[in-house]
């Protein structure tokens, strides 16, 4: 998550409350992770990008495929 976003431990309600009520009380904090996110959120692979991984992991068939 870094800079985009905050961990709590796994089940820990107060972890996740105190949280919350940093981002409730710190405006200018919120648009920040925003901002990250959002940048993160473009740099990641698109279903485009996945497609184009997948056919070059994988060699062309003898004959290109076609019958």
């Amino acid at each position: 998550m870094g800079d985009a976003g905050v961990l709590v431990p796994y089940g820990d309600v107060e972890a996740m409350r105190a949280a919350v009520r940093e981002l409730i009380d710190d405006p200018a904090e919120q648009r920040r992770r925003a901002q990250a996110a959002a940048r993160r959120g473009a740099e990641l692979p698109d279903a485009a990008d996945a497609v184009e991984a997948v056919l070059a992991a994988y060699p062309a068939p003898p004959g290109g495929g076609k019958k």
